[in-house]
């Protein structure tokens, strides 16, 4: 059985002459150079120029043989998923092609049962019998498949449905019918959402409906009947209009959002959606791919952002411990050194009036004084020394008479550390 993943000898061979290599190097998912490579590698004789311009028997007549295998070549070849990357691979039109040559190929889509219908499609049915190519009004107000064509089309679409719905629950993906809501847009403001139909893959619900190109015709107004006359003072009426389809389909994968990959298919003159559903299956799986890959590089970067976030909460915390400590220390420093310079002014204060001779015995208000400020040295020290354990807090900063404006407010405590690191502390200071 032909594959685009491993390819044997006899294959190719059968292959390449049954079908235009630029046709075939497409289902691949490869180039035209890389499909000649390949038959190179396997020593496959390709046709000529013009080949395929000739009648079948004609083209019968110029087929070349297949070669014997040399030694040391190899028998078959495999095309990995890189080579592949997200092309459509074998597409029906080739696989039909390639079946009346007489060449076996790979289908996910093709059942010679009738499958049973899915319970989504038999659970609402009825409502798109009624809404027809109005079913978009129905979606915004109750749950409902996201079918938007007219009653002529509708067994077509149930079937298209049917096929998708079939491909992916075997591939272990549910597809579930999602009731309207409401999503908040990158604006602000909350952007109402039509129910809608999706496949759950990796996570990622990957929305797609189905639809009908249709044209506004206005609805002609039927004329009053002859026996009565119009009156004088009636007015117009609004003209009506409705949606008339035109017959041709279109599914679109709605969302997730899509950066290079496509995500509409339309009937053709001569290819249908039903043509395309590979395609729509394997576009379905990439984007949801694509989607679960940003969203687990979202997680990481919100991760990392957090972890940032507690790091640089720690540091802010460490810092201010650090200054909270370094103002019990400077302050009890600054009360060490006030109470060392009190004694020392009143050591010189001493000297200085037994110099001049006044007398010894100051008065009593002057001898009061000098107890004062021994007394001040003293409790300073002790204060400074005796209550270690008591730790100083840095003060609160005064608030501003603007509350509401940051850049003052900043202002405001900066100036405060300043002043607080570089004042003097006076005698009596609130403790």
């Amino acid at each position: 059985m032909l594959s685009a993943e491993k390819i044997t000898r006899e294959e190719l061979y059968e292959a390449v002459w049954s079908e235009p290599i630029h046709q075939l190097s497409k289902a691949l998912g490869i180039s035209d150079v890389g499909l000649a490579k390949v038959c190179k590698k396997l020593n496959v004789p390709v046709p000529g120029r013009g080949y395929w311009a000739k009648n079948r028997a004609t083209r019968k007549l110029l087929r070349i043989a297949l070669p014997y295998l040399e030694a040391g070549q190899p028998t078959e070849y495999r095309i990995t998923q890189a080579h592949c990357g997200e092309a459509d691979r074998w597409t029906r039109e080739t696989i039909q092609h390639l079946a009346g040559e007489g060449v076996s190929v790979p289908t996910i889509a093709e059942s010679t049962m009738e499958p049973e219908l899915h319970s989504l499609l038999a659970q609402y049915r009825g409502m798109l019998e009624q809404s027809g190519l109005n079913a978009g009004r129905l979606r915004a107000t109750q749950p409902c498949l996201a079918i938007n064509v007219s009653p002529a089309l509708l067994e077509r679409a149930l079937k298209i449905f049917q096929s998708l719905f079939s491909a992916f629950e075997q591939h272990g993906y549910q597809v579930e019918v999602m009731p309207p809501g409401s999503d908040q847009s990158s604006y602000g403001y909350r952007a109402a959402k039509l129910s809608r139909t999706a496949v759950k893959i990796l996570g990622v619900n990957v929305a797609f409906e189905l639809g009908e190109d249709y044209n506004t015709v206005r609805v002609p107004i039927s004329p009053p009947p002859r026996n009565q006359r119009p009156m004088a003072y009636e007015e117009t009426p609004m003209p009506e209009y409705r949606n008339e389809g035109t017959g041709q389909l279109k599914l679109t994968i709605t969302e997730p959002y899509a950066r290079g990959i496509r995500v509409s298919w339309k009937d053709g003159i001569r290819i249908r959606i039903e043509d395309h559903l590979d395609a729509i299956m394997l576009s379905a799986v990439a984007l949801a791919e694509r989607a679960h890959r940003d969203r687990l590089e979202q997680e990481r970067l919100q991760k990392n952002a957090q972890e940032a976030r507690v790091l640089a909460a720690a540091k802010a915390t460490e810092e201010e411990k650090l200054a909270q400590h370094l103002f019990d220390l400077d302050s009890r420093i600054r009360d060490c050194q006030q109470a060392d310079q009190i004694r020392a002014f009143l050591q010189k204060a001493r000297l200085r009036r037994a110099g001049s001779g006044e007398q010894a015995m100051p008065s009593a208000e002057l001898k009061a004084w000098f107890d004062w400020a021994e007394s001040l040295a003293d409790a300073l020290e002790s204060e400074a020394l005796g209550t270690l354990l008591n730790f100083r807090k840095l003060p609160d900063p005064p608030p501003t008479s603007n509350p509401q404006g940051e850049t003052r407010d900043l202002e405001s405590r900066l100036q405060h550390q300043v002043n607080l690191w570089h004042q003097r502390y006076v005698y009596g200071r609130r403790k």
